[in-house]
């Protein structure tokens, strides 16, 4: 990686689980090309156990490029 942006932009989106996407930026690797990296919260149960999306569950957020 040869540089980040750390400063996510304002999107967002709540998830069925409860979790959320909360912004999106990118970082440039060192043969140039740029991929977008998205900031994250992770919802979780009363025993502290990570709740997930159900298998049929399809989540887009935001257009990834620089595979």
């Amino acid at each position: 990686m040869s540089s980040i942006n750390l400063i996510p932009d304002a999107t967002t989106q709540k998830l069925p689980d409860g979790s959320a996407l909360n912004g999106q930026t990118t970082f440039t690797k060192t043969h140039g090309s740029t991929v977008t990296a998205v900031a994250v919260s992770f919802a979780y149960d009363a025993q502290g156990s990570a709740t997930n999306l159900g298998a049929n569950d399809n989540v887009r957020f935001g257009a990834v490029s620089g595979h």
